[in-house]
């Protein structure tokens, strides 16, 4: 069936705009999803590197603050992931940090590397913080509807 002139352009020009929207959420899909994947990737080396700085830590010090960085991140993976699908952080999961946060500042030793061990944990989960903050950020991000 040959169909008027005009309405073959209009189709055509219809299926293009309809192409070229597809693509361009596509895109956009795979920004966010990059950009969020960062942030997560950020917070692991940030937990990470608190992990390692912690060794210089008296054995129990250096075991209890490992345990609740590992409690932390189950905390985040298992918790907060689902509440940032709703919109939300957990205030359970920040409660853990803040506690491992006061832990930390409470470590007490004449010791001058377990001094120097406090201080690089201190910085590096002040870089925890600064990634939790960035990734709780990426929590609205989003596919926009077509």
């Amino acid at each position: 069936m040959d169909l008027p002139k005009g309405v073959e352009m209009s189709i055509g020009a219809i299926s293009g705009l309809f192409v070229f929207s597809f693509a361009f959420l596509a895109v956009n899909a795979q920004s966010e999803l990059t950009t969020a994947r960062k942030a997560a990737l950020s917070e692991a080396s940030a937990l990470k590197d608190t992990y390692f700085a912690a060794q210089g830590l008296e054995v129990q010090e250096c075991d209890r603050v490992r345990q609740e960085l590992a409690s932390y991140t189950h905390s985040v993976v298992d918790v907060e992931w689902s509440a940032m699908r709703k919109g939300r952080a957990d205030q359970g999961t920040v409660r853990r940090l803040d506690a491992l946060r006061s832990r930390v500042y409470r470590i007490t030793s004449s010791d001058t590397d377990v001094k120097a061990a406090k201080a690089e944990v201190s910085q590096r989960l002040r870089d925890v913080y600064v990634a939790r903050r960035e990734r709780l950020a990426e929590k609205d991000a989003a596919v926009p509807m077509p």
